[in-house]
């Protein structure tokens, strides 16, 4: 796993439909023990499986809309 931050992580592996890759990355940035591990075990992969559907408005799209967030959030 790369030493990036860990949303950008989750996000970069459902950009790529990687959700596999999305899961084990949200399961590092949650990690509860515990009830609180069962409830991210179960709200986890339907959670990945949204972000990747989204995310599938086109390449392009996403690529602009994130580099207008980078923008943003330089400017804060």
């Amino acid at each position: 796993m790369s030493r990036r931050n860990p949303i950008v992580r989750i996000l970069a592996c459902a950009a790529r439909g990687d959700e596999a890759g999305a899961v084990q990355a949200l399961d590092r940035l949650t990690p509860w023990k515990g009830v609180a591990e069962i409830a991210a075990d179960i709200a986890g992969p339907p959670l990945v499986r949204a972000l990747v559907r989204a995310m599938q408005d086109g390449r392009d799209v996403l690529a602009n809309e994130l580099r207008e967030l980078a923008d943003e959030l330089q400017q804060e």
